[in-house]
């Protein structure tokens, strides 16, 4: 088992040293070590509110029994170590570069007790925005489990918000049309044009010229989802020779190839008819067919 030693420092003059009166002590190993008073700290916070993300280089103020000012840093904290118990205001002010599109910090008064890390966090609150992003949905062909359905930006589309008149917008980068802040109440968020994609895609979700609400204090993000208007329809049909009929022929194999150099295998329906959706510009065409796992001669295309 160790042994502690207990080691005395001589102060001037022969005598041992005393601590500060008052000063806190604990026993570490049966010897006394002086440890140094607690005292009360202060930190604050600046976060968004809508993403949770810290806010850099937000300036803040404190005045009280201690006062100061710095600057947040990357994870959104400024803090003061030591400070005095009492009662604080706390006042923060945004960076130039976002302050434009985010509400006045309100000044906040808090009490800092003895002995205690004190921490203040404020949500900044972004002033209403409206902002539309047109995507569209590209199908992984051939299909797999282990695939899923892409969604990409399209560019170039034309967007209105009814009530602001003839602020029409042209989707962008990662397809978005940002009318920026606006004030609250309702939208109507019109599709203008296609542009450069006119005739190749139709929506799917989220209606062309419905109403949207933009609260007070929200980033209303609206997404237009859209695809491929091509589309393509094969009939399977049997002739009856004595009668002169032709029968519609269900659960016949198709083997397509479609634009892309992409191959699909529909199965009619009980009209006789396989369809394909979704598809881009180009030849398609029917490269076998298969009825009970036997081949079917093709008559015609």
């Amino acid at each position: 088992m160790s042994k502690w030693k207990s080691r005395k420092k001589k102060a001037k003059g022969g005598g041992e040293s005393k601590g500060k009166e008052n000063s806190p002590s604990k026993k570490v190993g049966g010897t006394q070590q002086k440890c140094p008073k607690h005292h009360a700290c202060l930190i604050v916070i600046v976060k968004y509110r809508h993403s949770l993300k810290y806010v850099q280089g937000a300036h803040v103020t404190i005045a009280g029994p201690t006062s100061g000012a710095k600057k947040t840093g990357r994870v959104g904290h400024a803090s003061w170590s030591p400070v005095k118990a009492g009662d604080y205001t706390i006042k923060v002010v945004l960076p130039r570069e976002i302050a434009s599109d985010y509400e006045l910090v309100p000044e906040r008064k808090c009490t800092v007790p003895e002995n205690f890390s004190w921490n203040e966090t404020f949500y900044i609150v972004p002033k209403p925005r409206l902002k539309v992003r047109v995507i569209a949905r590209r199908l992984m062909r051939p299909k797999t489990q282990n695939k899923a359905d892409q969604w990409v930006e399209l560019r170039d589309v034309k967007v209105n918000a009814v009530e602001l008149g003839s602020n029409q917008l042209t989707s962008g980068a990662a397809g978005w049309a940002d009318f920026g802040i606006v004030k609250p109440g309702d939208y109507t968020v019109k599709l203008s044009s296609w542009g450069t994609h006119q005739g190749k895609y139709t929506l799917v979700q989220g209606e062309d010229n419905q109403v949207h609400s933009v609260p007070q204090g929200t980033i209303k993000e609206v997404t237009l989802h859209a695809v491929r208007d091509g589309w393509i329809e094969w009939q399977v049909t049997l002739d009856k020779p004595k009668t002169g009929e032709k029968a519609e022929v269900q659960g016949a194999t198709l083997t397509a190839k479609l634009p892309g150099n992409f191959t699909e295998s529909p199965i009619t329906d009980a009209s006789g008819v396989a369809r394909i959706d979704e598809l881009d510009p180009g030849n398609c065409d029917v490269d076998g067919m298969t009825y009970d796992k036997e081949p079917l001669e093709i008559v015609t295309d």
